[in-house]
């Protein structure tokens, strides 16, 4: 049976309903009473909740954080190429699972959609959002939120990836009628190829023990999917 350490599985937890729901929700709020110009609400809207976020998690992480970040640099070479390594495969399965679940569902997953869009409308904005800033509190929030939770590796790569790609689908889904909810549905198959490279940054985590192995893994393939997507829109 896996021993679970339910404290750290809380503080979990309890770190993505903050980083994901309450901070973001308060900021919303926050824009209501306090109105900005439309034309700069998405930068300081954005600006103001990542702020928050890297405040927030690195404080909880501090000491950590610090240690990882010596060995890294230590042994950057041996992290650097595990960490293209599982890009590669991680990269592959995506790719794999996509070219299915695209012929299943009948379009591209939502979040991949709204990206798309975001980096189109906002490009330098996307660039520092979800190459500089993005990455980093995501294996925060995935990876290290929940290693010490499993004593299994397998397990916590399992969780990770899983909760990893269910984060890239909640907005996709659509609770307002029972009908609506089945028409979304086969938006949730997507979890395979997002929860795919969840667990594979995940595996890149446990092999070299550094957090940002896996950050350099997330952000290698941010960098990649954006720039491919702005060459894309200079040639279309």
């Amino acid at each position: 049976m896996t021993k679970i350490n339910w404290k750290e599985l809380g503080k979990g937890f309890l770190l993505l309903l903050i980083c994901l729901f309450f901070i973001p929700t308060v900021i919303g709020m926050l824009f209501v009473y306090f109105p900005v110009p439309d034309s700069i609400y998405t930068y300081l809207a954005n600006g103001v909740n990542y702020l928050f976020l890297i405040f927030i998690l690195v404080s909880v992480y501090k000491t950590s954080l610090w240690t990882d970040w010596k060995d890294f640099k230590k042994k950057w070479k041996q992290n650097i190429k595990i960490a293209f390594k599982y890009w590669i495969l991680s990269f592959l399965f995506m790719i794999l699972c996509n070219m299915i679940i695209l012929q299943i569902a009948g379009n591209m997953a939502v979040n991949e959609t709204e990206n798309r869009t975001f980096i189109d409308a906002y490009p330098i904005l996307s660039i520092f959002l979800m190459i500089v800033f993005g990455p980093f509190i995501e294996e925060l929030l995935f990876r290290k939120g929940f290693k010490n939770a499993f004593q299994n590796p397998k397990w916590f790569m399992i969780v990770s990836g899983l909760l990893f790609g269910f984060s890239h689908l909640i907005a996709a889904m659509d609770f307002t009628s029972m009908e609506a909810f089945r028409n979304t549905l086969p938006q949730m198959l997507y979890i395979i190829p997002y929860g795919g490279m969840g667990f594979f940054m995940a595996k890149a985590y446990v092999e070299t023990n550094n957090i940002f192995t896996s950050v350099t893994m997330h952000t290698l393939h941010n960098a990649i999917m954006i720039s491919l997507i702005l060459l894309m829109g200079l040639f279309i």
